[in-house]
């Protein structure tokens, strides 16, 4: 039951939050203001002043996501109210993903204000952040299903259950 009330929960603030978006008044400068040296260019201004309103809430709303997936594949991999050892290797990597986007969040918002820059392999931080490691660190998902599948997925007795349940269905259809 707790796995569906943190399914539904999540999903709930998800939709809370994108509603919560709509709602928000755009601030001044969103689309950019002519830029001071070339008029072809527009400027966005201060990127704190602008975001300010709305960080959070995608901050949220990517958490919320976050928690939603991994409820659900939770949800899906479980049998009866087990989920067979793989509830904590998936909080596991669900909290290895939440720091990185907090981390990636913390970055952007330290780059908004004018702070210092820093490079990684030729792209911004809160760049390098996202491609080079939350990207990346959302692979454990997909270890955990490959290396646990007959673990925790499709056990021997679920598998002998469904050829039964196979045999059964062709014997009555024949």
């Amino acid at each position: 039951m707790r796995l569906l009330t943190l399914l539904v929960g999540s999903l709930l603030l998800v939709v809370a939050v994108v509603i919560a978006l709509l709602l928000t008044p755009e601030l001044g400068d969103v689309g950019g203001k002519p830029h001071e040296q070339f008029s072809t260019m527009a400027s966005g201004g201060s990127g704190s002043a602008r975001h300010a309103n709305v960080l959070w809430l995608g901050g949220l709303f990517g958490t919320a996501s976050l928690v939603f997936f991994v409820a659900l594949m939770a949800f899906g991999a479980r049998k009866g109210a087990s989920l067979r050892g793989l509830g904590r290797p998936l909080a596991a990597s669900l909290v290895v993903c939440l720091a990185f986007w907090v981390w990636l969040l913390v970055s952007y918002a330290h780059t908004m204000d004018g702070g210092a820059v820093s490079f990684f392999l030729a792209l911004p931080g809160p760049s390098a952040i996202m491609l080079y490691g939350f990207f990346p660190v959302t692979i454990l998902f997909n270890l955990l299903y490959v290396i646990g599948f007959n673990r925790w997925i499709l056990t021997e007795e679920d598998y002998q259950e469904y050829k039964r349940l196979v045999a059964e269905r062709r014997g009555r259809s024949a």
